[in-house]
């Protein structure tokens, strides 16, 4: 694994051809709030497991099996953070299968802080107009997700 290599984030695109806005935030500079929100809500055990967590894959299954459908995901947010920028949106075994690899050696290779910011700035937050939001630092310019800046986020916002 020491020899596993992945290139950072991109936060830029030269150009913006990508029709996609970003603002890279340091992980220090989101509010404790954002970030525990997202935790509790997206991945509980982020700093307990290794990127990938067996425990919430198999409760996932169980969850869509007795449901007949997909209704809960199992992935962590490293194995999120693995498909938003090195795979496609395919549904397939294979591409799962790349994804829990992916996300393993992001957790060998980066600090969870480094895997929290990443994912900050990379989740994909919808579109405005037609450009695609990426990323908490973005979103807090556009009012129609949070209404006011990243910074004076609250619970009552």
């Amino acid at each position: 694994m020491n020899n596993a290599r992945l290139e950072p984030v991109q936060i830029a695109r030269i150009g913006n051809d990508s029709k996609q806005d970003r603002e890279f935030v340091p992980l220090d500079k989101f509010p404790a709030m954002l970030k525990d929100t997202l935790l509790v809500v997206e991945d509980r055990n982020f700093y307990e497991h290794h990127g990938v967590s067996v425990f919430s894959i198999l409760r996932a299954l169980y969850t869509n099996i007795r449901a007949g459908r997909t209704v809960q995901g199992g992935s962590t947010l490293t194995q999120q953070l693995a498909k938003n920028i090195y795979l496609t949106r395919e549904r397939s075994l294979l591409r799962k299968i790349s994804e829990a690899f992916i996300a393993l050696i992001l957790d060998y290779r980066y600090s969870k802080d480094q895997i929290l910011e990443a994912y900050l700035n990379e989740v994909s937050l919808g579109q405005s107009y037609n450009q695609g939001v990426h990323g908490m630092g973005w979103a807090g310019r556009l009012s129609f997700i949070f209404q006011n800046p990243l910074m004076s986020l609250n619970t009552t916002k």
